[in-house]
């Protein structure tokens, strides 16, 4: 049980402005008439390159899939169907970690976050972190004034905390985790990773692309807003079917819960926030991942 550190400074570089990149998408700076964050995520690909990181057919799919995400913007009539399609294709494929040419860092190799949980390994995925900049870079629109962060931070506040009670107090009457409050030491790493990383990529496919194209696909028909709700929270469970079927259960009732948030709110950081609240607590106050 280790935890294994960047090796190199341009490792260390690429991730750090990787960090930057997803964090930038909320400023509206521009340098040479480019997003601050489109920029800073070239860097990075070009330090990942560099480092290793990246293989030339890894960097050549980044930036495709970043092309295709701004056509998608673009784009409207029958081209954006099969834009749709083939975006969606794309950023699943990502998230799976199944197109060539990434070498995600293992920053957490098989830690015992919890003495009778689960070994648990982490890795910084720049696949994965791609669907967040093209998605969120382009498609899905995100809060740009100081009195929208306010009013969204107090919906959250009158709306999640029952969320969160629920799918605690079935957590621990399922038997998979207990109450095992704990700091580790690697916490900032972790909390950073799951929030840049995870659910702002997460949220970004399977709320802000999927379930909105699903509810202009099904506009003005019977459940206009149940279904595209239920079936993309059950797309992101399925998604997590590595954890077995007990885990797909969470997970799709999780994504319910993110759903139905940003449906009430219309704002991808609503579901953002939630989802990282709930794995926060998972991680800090709770067994992690699992019991064993």
């Amino acid at each position: 049980m280790n935890i294994s550190l960047p090796y190199s400074f341009s490792t260390l570089l690429c991730y750090s402005v990787l960090y930057l990149a997803v964090a930038c998408l909320w400023l509206p700076a521009s340098i040479w008439g480019q997003p601050l964050w489109l920029i800073l995520a070239a860097s990075a690909g070009f330090i990942a390159l560099i480092s290793g990181q990246l293989t030339p057919l890894g960097l050549g799919l980044a930036a495709l899939y970043l092309f295709i995400a701004y056509l998608f913007s673009r784009t409207t009539g029958a081209k954006k169907k099969w834009l749709t399609l083939l975006l969606a294709a794309l950023s699943l494929l990502l998230g799976a970690h199944l197109l060539p040419g990434f070498q995600n860092l293992k920053v957490l190799d098989a830690m015992a976050v919890s003495a009778d949980g689960l070994p648990f390994t982490m890795y910084l995925n720049l696949d994965k972190t791609l669907v967040a900049l093209g998605l969120l870079g382009w498609c899905v629109p995100r809060l740009s004034r100081r009195q929208e962060w306010r009013q969204l931070l107090q919906v959250l506040l009158s709306r999640s905390l029952l969320f969160l009670l629920l799918i605690f107090i079935l957590a621990l009457a399922s038997g998979k985790v207990h109450w095992d409050p704990k700091l580790p030491s690697y916490t900032l790493l972790w909390m950073l990773t799951n929030l840049l990383f995870v659910c702002t990529a997460e949220e970004a496919f399977f709320r802000g692309f999927l379930q909105q194209q699903l509810a202009l696909l099904w506009k003005n028909r019977p459940l206009q807003q149940e279904l595209p709700l239920a079936l993309a929270s059950l797309v992101y469970g399925l998604s997590h079917f590595a954890g077995g079927p007990l885990y797909v259960a969470f997970v799709t009732l999780a994504g319910l819960g993110y759903g139905w948030v940003y449906q009430k709110t219309g704002c991808i950081e609503a579901s953002i926030l939630l989802h990282f609240a709930l794995n926060a607590a998972h991680f800090l106050l709770f067994t992690y991942p699992s019991l064993s």
